[in-house]
């Protein structure tokens, strides 16, 4: 078929060494292969003249659902790094799967299983705005109060609090809240309190927040839930702790992430406690930790194209350039140039929260004190002109990220008690 030119073969990069993962763009050593263009257009005219496309159609709707269905159990894994990569080179197929589901009299409802199934690569490969389209037209063309509206309604919460949206947000978690009350659907419930614990936290409200999240963490204990949600759920519970400068709570919860997430290979929710403890030790005047924490975030992120758990750690990066003996004030502004760039790509920057939006405006005091106004300025453009794989080179040191463990990451702190049962 190559001989003849019917398909071409994409040659996938190398593999990465035995018992390391693959990196952004990091084939797994497999090779594929792409139907030339024209070739697809004219099989797809006689599909449509013989009758049998929606068939056809159909079966390829199943096979990448299947394939969705896959991904989102091995995200909480060993394998999310190539599972973010296999859901990647999928893209194009996901997109034809839900169009023909949302164009098809009767798909509607795999419509909804299909778009709320990739959450995980809507939120940990930076895809946030395109999965809200697909959330947004299924949700409308299916009313019913269906198990697969319940679950895509709380990814749709989720997503849009992400976005730093909360007026869309906050219809969208209610109803699942509701529906799942009157239907009696309690890990719909759980997703929906939960996500409305993360509404209530980038609404500045930590409080109230650690309040859903408690709520939510005795939910899944009681249904037997653990994935990589219930280990964000721990994360954001320990970060508003950590808002309310209840540092020691914060960090126990931290601490248990990270436990879990070792235990059972787990990167993507790891890096995001990474990130809150970095937070945490910068607070702490802990700045050589925080920084080697921050960095192993942004690499860890970058594997899976994750743009919000990238520019997290790249603004706690910033702040730190400003610390200490060796601070540069204008490689922190670079820095804050890099993040804004990113924030655009992801939604409202910092959520619109005044809390997460601390470590910025200190670092963006320090440094207009201490450079020039040209300085100022220059150094923000030029970080906004990296892209990601620039600004990710230059957080960390010049180099685009390696295989785990090469951060020179430091270890645990001593295992301490969880305050509260959730497992």
């Amino acid at each position: 078929m190559v001989a003849k030119s019917v398909v071409l073969r994409v040659a996938a990069s190398p593999g990465p060494p035995a018992g390391r993962e693959p990196g952004p763009g990091r084939g797994t050593g497999g090779v594929r292969f792409r139907m030339l263009d024209t070739l697809c257009e004219y099989g797809g005219q006689w599909l449509r003249a013989t009758g049998d496309e929606p068939r056809l159609r159909r079966r390829h709707r199943d096979w990448h659902l299947g394939l969705a269905t896959w991904g989102e159990a091995e995200w909480f894994g060993p394998r999310q790094a190539e599972t973010a990569e296999r859901t990647g080179l999928a893209h194009p197929n996901l997109r034809a799967a839900l169009e023909f589901c949302l164009t098809e009299p009767g798909e509607e409802q795999l419509a909804l299983v299909l778009a709320g199934t990739l959450w995980f690569y809507w939120v940990g490969s930076g895809h946030l705005g395109e999965g809200r389209h697909w959330l947004d037209r299924s949700l409308a063309l299916a009313p019913e109060p269906t198990e697969a509206r319940a679950k895509a309604l709380w990814v749709t919460g989720y997503m849009a609090t992400l976005q730093g949206d909360l007026a869309s947000a906050g219809p969208a978690l209610e109803e699942c809240r509701r529906q799942a009350v009157a239907t009696g659907d309690d890990r719909a419930l759980a997703y929906a309190v939960h996500r409305q614990g993360c509404a209530a936290l980038i609404g500045d409200e930590p409080a109230r927040a650690a309040v859903l999240f408690e709520e939510a963490l005795w939910h899944y204990n009681t249904i037997g839930e653990l994935n990589c949600n219930v280990l964000m759920a721990m994360f954001e519970l320990g970060i508003a702790h950590l808002f309310q400068g209840e540092t020691e709570t914060g960090n126990l919860w931290l601490d248990r992430v990270r436990g879990i997430c070792e235990a059972h290979g787990e990167k993507w929710a790891y890096a995001y406690a990474l990130f809150a403890l970095a937070y945490s030790d910068w607070a702490a005047g802990e700045l050589r930790t925080a920084r080697a924490r921050a960095r192993e975030c942004v690499r860890l992120n970058h594997l899976f194209r994750d743009l919000l758990g990238i520019v997290l750690a790249l603004d706690v990066l910033a702040v730190l350039e400003t610390e200490g003996p060796d601070s540069d004030l204008f490689e922190a502004r670079v820095l804050q140039g890099a993040a804004h760039r990113m924030w655009q790509a992801v939604g409202t920057p910092f959520f619109g929260s005044r809390i997460f939006n601390g470590p910025y405006r200190e670092c963006e005091a320090r440094a207009r004190a201490g450079l020039t106004e040209q300085e100022f300025s220059e150094a923000f453009e030029l970080g906004a002109a990296l892209d990601l794989d620039a600004a990710v080179r230059r957080a960390l040191g010049g180099e685009l990220p390696g295989p785990p463990g090469e951060g020179g990451l430091p270890g645990p702190r001593p295992a301490q008690p969880s305050p509260v049962s959730a497992n």
